[in-house]
């Protein structure tokens, strides 16, 4: 005669295959057995596999049945994540988080100096000794005493004709740009945001841009637009975003070719080439060269 336990394994058994054979079918008395050691090895396997970071998007795959539960406890984990996180960030943190999302909004997918920009922590200042006297000038007798100062580099300008390179530190605060001469610690260029009707950028990995002045400016003298190029400009222009929202949507990034105007109403071009180097000369056919990785 068969012992009643045993008895009991092979009817067990037996109600467990047949769970198995009728697990994608809604639960019922054949697959309850089944779908609550499915659930329950599902559950085991969650746990022992939580992302750890925000960071971190992988989730462990789920039997159809609990593909809902499933959904529900990943949602569940990454709000609990988003909260460590959100509790553990100090204010400088957050003001780098703050950055970082600006930066994302304009230039991801668009230039391809934005994914190494991402790990980099964006700082205020970015000059060398050389750059450091004209920048102390330019606090001590230019900058106006209610003027903020929000960024400051290192920059190459480019002369309207010819093209010719010269060292100029760029200073923006949260009313305009100022462009001061690097080795004579004079200005050069003075620009409130209202005056600037746009800032083009390349799409490649070059730091070119060409800040374009309204006609106006400086009393109808203007001198053309501005073309510099710096070795930033992810950080430069989320800081100039974050001093004043109006650069934001005046920031252009182009492909191919950069027009800008000159003095007289005359117009040049910059053109744009996808390349393994970087280079920024004057080519054969008068226009400004600038070589660097694309996309």
């Amino acid at each position: 005669m068969i012992p009643c336990y045993r008895v009991y394994d092979v009817f067990y058994c037996f109600r467990f295959i047949k769970g198995f054979i009728l697990r994608k079918q809604a639960p019922c008395e054949e697959n309850r057995i089944f779908i609550a050691y499915m659930r329950e090895r599902f559950l085991i396997n969650v746990r022992d596999n939580l992302p750890k970071s925000i960071l971190d998007k992988s989730w462990i795959s789920s039997p159809e049945l609990l593909q809902e539960l499933s959904e529900f406890l990943r949602q569940m984990n990454m709000t609990n994540l988003l909260r460590k996180y959100k509790l553990a960030l100090t204010p400088e943190k957050k003001v780098q988080l703050d950055r970082k999302v600006v930066a994302e909004r304009l230039f991801k997918g668009k230039k391809s100096s934005y994914p190494p920009s991402v790990p980099v922590p964006f700082i205020d200042t970015r000059i060398g000794q050389q750059e450091e006297k004209a920048f102390n000038t330019f606090k001590s007798t230019v900058k106006p005493q209610n003027e903020r100062i929000g960024y400051v580099t290192a920059a190459i300008k480019y002369d309207q004709n010819g093209y010719k390179q010269r060292p100029r530190l760029l200073v923006a605060t949260d009313a305009g740009i100022y462009i001061m001469n690097s080795k004579e610690s004079k200005l050069k260029e003075s620009l409130p945001y209202s005056a600037i009707t746009g800032i083009s950028v390349s799409s490649l990995s070059d730091g070119i841009l060409v800040i374009h002045a309204s006609p106006e400016v400086n009393g109808g003298k203007n001198k053309g637009d501005i073309i510099l190029s710096i070795d930033h400009p992810i950080e430069a222009f989320t800081k100039m975003t974050i001093n004043a929202s109006i650069v934001e949507d005046k920031i252009k990034i182009q492909n191919g070719s950069i027009m800008h105007s000159k003095t007289k109403g005359k117009q040049g071009q910059i053109d744009l080439t996808p390349g393994r180097a970087q280079s920024i000369n004057k080519g054969k056919n008068g226009h400004l060269i600038v070589t660097a990785p694309s996309l």
